[in-house]
């Protein structure tokens, strides 16, 4: 007796199935190819230490990071870099890089738009010059562009104006870390008009706050 063809081998059959994979209804329940979930993309902050000149690249720094989700202490690797996994919601983020023989720097950090290697320089404590740098926000602790930042101790040095950041940087300052130094801050439509702090240099870098008239 000859037997029948078995229904697997039956070549209509077959091509029949193939669009039952993509999608089928069976007692009213719609067979649904199935989606993997990518998840959110990170981007990663990568940044560099040196020293003042940015020609000594600063091995072992420790990074201690303050902002959602972020590792909570960091060490530069032998060229002086560190780079960890930023999330997008994050927009902003504070950092202090600290290494033996250098003056601690200490910042927060807009990150939200920032694509470019960060570059952080540390100051010997030996120098007999320091630099000093800070912070001018509003009310809002949005940061203010543009703002005039002078030092009462030196009328001749010259001026700066704060970044996109809002952050300022003064350099050569004819002190020793350790000592004290008037910083003057103005711009125009914002109070107090001029604004003063006394700060001393080599600690934590003044957070200035500005109000609109």
């Amino acid at each position: 007796m000859r037997l029948s063809t078995p229904w697997y081998k039956r070549t209509p059959v077959i091509v029949a199935l193939i669009p039952v994979l993509g999608g089928l209804v069976v007692a009213g329940v719609k067979l649904i190819p199935l989606t993997f979930n990518q998840g959110n993309k990170n981007e990663s902050f990568i940044g560099k230490v040196s020293d003042t000149k940015g020609t000594t690249r600063i091995r072992g720094a420790k990074v201690s990071l303050e902002g959602k989700g972020l590792p909570p202490v960091l060490y530069t690797d032998s060229e002086g870099v560190f780079k960890f996994d930023l999330s997008q919601e994050l927009d902003e983020i504070k950092i202090v890089v600290e290494a033996d023989g250098y003056v601690p720097f200490d910042r927060r950090l807009r990150v939200s738009a920032k694509r470019e290697i960060e570059d952080i320089r540390l100051s010997p404590v030996s120098d007999t010059k320091a630099n000093l740098s800070g912070t001018v926000l509003d009310s809002h602790d949005q940061p203010l562009q543009g703002a005039l930042v002078t030092l009462d101790d030196f009328p001749g040095m010259a001026p700066v104006h704060t970044s996109t950041d809002g952050v300022f940087n003064l350099s050569e300052i004819p002190k020793k870390y350790g000592e004290g130094v008037r910083v003057r801050v103005v711009l125009v439509g914002y109070q107090p008009n001029p604004y003063t702090e006394d700060v001393v240099l080599g600690k934590a870098p003044p957070i200035i706050k500005l109000r609109k008239k």
